[in-house]
């Protein structure tokens, strides 16, 4: 069964990059920025030019248990049996020179990412061309990480603020139809419902994407949102969402027409 580790939760060629600064390089300092709404296929008086920001605390739980259990935890023999096996993968993507594996080894012996990450709150709406979050090194020899850890970030925090921000804008729709039919704007909570489970890659992207529908409706079927919401974002002592007993094709065929 294929686990996720530290090390493959990167792009290939992101283990030539350290070579590639100029020499000398002691920080890099990266940003997370939303560029565009252009794609966002609903009316322009809906859109305001922001996005909903949301993913980061629970991206770094499971950033930090990943590295802690994939990497830095493992003991001297189980490391380099997984260096190993990330060279044999990689070595042909690399380009001639390959990728130096002492860096790695250097990070394995650190025994922690040397890191510092700042970032808006939350919840916050976000103007588009604002980063929402900013990456850099602390330690000089490890200028290569903060641009190393991009593709995990990138898949992993997009998807919860796109959710929200689309859950943002169709709360916007939902209330100005109850502004023109005279509808009970109490209702909305639960007019915006997620089904979304059953088109995610997964349970885990349907957790994060639902809970990132939840910033602003409580209707949903999306259990492992709830769930997610509960655990990684301490909602316990809150009502975060629910949904009530309904049917579906196969129930309402099996007692033939009558």
């Amino acid at each position: 069964m294929f686990k996720q580790t530290a090390l493959t939760s990167v792009d290939s060629y992101k283990l030539g990059h350290a070579d590639q600064y100029p020499a000398g390089t002691t920080k890099v300092y990266s940003n997370f920025t939303p560029r565009s709404e252009g794609y966002f296929n609903v009316p322009d008086q809906y859109k305001d030019g922001h996005i909903s920001w949301f993913g980061l605390q629970g991206f770094l739980q499971e950033m930090q248990e990943i590295w802690d259990s994939t990497f830095f935890n493992l003991t001297e023999a189980e490391f380099q049996a997984e260096l190993k096996d990330i060279a044999e993968i990689y070595a042909p993507f690399c380009g001639p020179n390959g990728f130096n594996l002492q860096r790695l080894t250097d990070l394995y012996n650190l025994g922690y990412l040397p890191l510092c990450i700042k970032a808006l709150p939350e919840g916050s709406r976000v103007p588009v061309g604002v980063p929402v979050l900013t990456i850099t090194n602390t330690v000089d020899e490890f200028y290569w990480l903060p641009n190393f850890m991009e593709t995990w970030m990138s898949a992993e925090l997009w998807k919860s603020s796109t959710s929200a921000s689309t859950s943002f804008v169709y709360r916007k729709i939902i209330e100005s139809y109850a502004d023109i039919t005279g509808g009970s704007k109490e209702f909305i909570d639960w007019q915006g419902h997620d089904f979304s489970s059953r088109g995610m890659s997964g349970i885990a992207d349907a957790a994060k994407s639902g809970a990132g529908h939840l910033l602003y409706f409580t209707g949903t079927d999306n259990i492992s949102a709830v769930k997610y919401i509960r655990d990684v974002y301490q909602g316990k002592s809150t009502f975060i969402g629910g949904s009530v007993p309904a049917t579906e094709h196969s129930v309402m065929c099996a007692g033939g027409k009558e």
